[in-house]
């Protein structure tokens, strides 16, 4: 049995676009329908990209070659 790495450069990109009706359902759950109100309207993309580009980011690096471009320029 094989499976995709959840972490690291080899891992699989994000559904940007699953998370964002993710988060929308999660608003109209909420009694907030991004359809009914204009300022929610992209709110669910938003989300969903700062998870995925700002908050989570790190996940898809690769902590060997960070910590070793960190050492070598203290050395």
């Amino acid at each position: 049995m094989t499976h995709e790495p959840r972490n690291g450069p080899e891992a699989p990109p994000p559904d940007l676009q699953r998370a964002a009706e993710a988060i929308e359902a999660f608003l109209e759950a909420l009694g907030h329908p991004p359809s009914s109100d204009p300022e929610l309207a992209e709110t669910g993309r938003r989300v969903a990209e700062a998870w995925a580009n700002d908050l989570l980011a790190g996940y898809r690096e690769d902590p060997a070659a960070i910590l070793a471009d960190t050492c070598a320029s203290e050395a």
